[in-house]
């Protein structure tokens, strides 16, 4: 330690260059790699056996991607022919959409990838009506109705459906309101399987046995290709074509994975873009308190920058994946090497003789401490490997 601490002092220069130097390979790899940011699922789980076996089930058994889209009324209950319609309104939106419609699990038939209330109130309406005017066409159990077809069902309007034979549906018999026929649905068999569907699709205050039957919200269901490479930029698409569309009786959400943790990730980086100014503010006010010299100041504030460089020049090097709990690591370094800068900068100023003298004297002493200091201080951190959580592990 003694040979470093004078190699040190009789070589400043060199030394500086050294550091100078990986700074700027840690700079090249974020150059290169980039930094990369994810938040997942994974990560927050423990690596024991029944989080295995679920991932394995998932990743192997499981070929499922289904996007949400939250439908909440403005006024506490959307079981209303507005309401609704405003909801087929942004389904055909969706299908209308190339890109969305392409990336549908089937986009031959976009229609039968959404799910939500209106179009399972609508289909069995079809059926309903049809079955009351004595039209027994067994096709219409399976038609492929489009999503025009079912909005004007839903709303009461004259539909042609060209299945087996051409049929010119009227709607006479079954009742326009949105409450009545959600309640007819549980006097027949059939009705009673669509009335599970659409039950899973609303809010948990839906009751139908409830004389004021009511729903706050329920969701839309879009089944997509899962084997899609880019779930982020179908997710944004989806997202800002649903805040495209102006409506006055529901509030859309769009709640898809990749999306959620996107978000996630930018209010962590805007949360870090106004801590890391305040560290830096505070920081220097301390440090000019303190060291009552503005080029002291400067020079810790430089090997503060040089210490967050070198982390994620390393990250980037390895190909590490930083997340919200990691992005704080910064100011946790700037919190810690403040710290050892006050100490090795006051103890230079104490010692006497001349710069190499001082420097050799102040790494002797207060350097070998900090050392200790900062070895025992990643110890602890290292701890936090043996915990089964990645998140913590990272």
């Amino acid at each position: 330690m003694k040979g470093i601490n004078k190699w040190i002092s009789e070589h400043p220069k060199l030394g500086i260059g050294i550091v100078l130097a990986i700074t700027a390979i840690m700079i090249f790899s974020i150059y290169t790699n980039g930094i990369s940011t994810q938040l997942n699922e994974e990560s927050f789980m423990p690596d024991i056996e029944v989080v295995r076996t679920y991932q394995e089930v998932s990743s192997n058994y499981t070929g499922e991607y289904v996007v949400q889209i939250l439908a909440k009324s403005n006024n506490g209950d959307l079981l209303n022919r507005e309401s609704l319609g405003e909801i087929f309104e942004v389904e055909e939106a969706l299908i209308k959409n190339e890109t969305i419609r392409q990336s549908f699990e089937n986009p031959a038939y976009p229609e039968g990838n959404v799910i939500s209330l209106p179009t399972t109130l609508a289909t069995t309406r079809i059926i309903a009506e049809a079955t009351l005017q004595g039209i027994n066409e067994s096709f219409l159990m399976y038609y492929p109705y489009n999503i025009t077809q079912m909005r004007k069902a839903l709303m009461g309007e004259n539909i042609t459906i060209y299945g087996e034979r051409i049929i010119n549906l009227q709607f006479k018999y079954t009742p326009n309101d949105v409450k009545q026929s959600i309640r007819l649905l549980s006097l027949d068999p059939q009705g009673k399987i669509a009335l599970k569907y659409i039950s899973r699709t609303l809010t948990k205050d839906f009751n139908i046995s409830s004389k004021n039957m009511k729903a706050d919200g329920c969701v839309i269901l879009l089944s997509l290709n899962p084997d899609i490479k880019n779930h982020l930029e179908i997710e944004k698409t989806i997202d800002n074509l649903v805040k495209s569309i102006k409506t006055q009786h529901v509030k859309l959400a769009t709640i898809g994975e990749d999306v959620i943790s996107n978000e996630i990730i930018k209010a962590s980086d805007k949360s870090m873009g106004m801590l890391m100014p305040a560290a830096v503010l505070m920081i220097i006010i301390v440090l000019l308190i303190v060291f009552r010299s503005f080029v002291d100041t400067i020079i810790s504030l430089i090997a503060l920058a040089l210490s967050i460089i070198w982390m994620y020049g390393f990250g980037a090097a390895f190909n590490f994946e930083f997340n919200p709990m990691t992005t704080a690591i910064p100011i946790l370094l700037i919190g810690l090497g403040i710290d050892y800068g006050i100490h090795l900068t006051m103890r230079y100023r104490e010692e006497e003789g001349n710069g190499k003298e001082r420097v050799n004297k102040t790494l002797s002493t207060v350097g070998v401490a900090l050392l200790l200091a900062t070895l025992t201080t990643a110890i602890a951190f290292l701890s936090n490997l043996v915990s089964p959580i990645k998140l913590l592990q990272q």
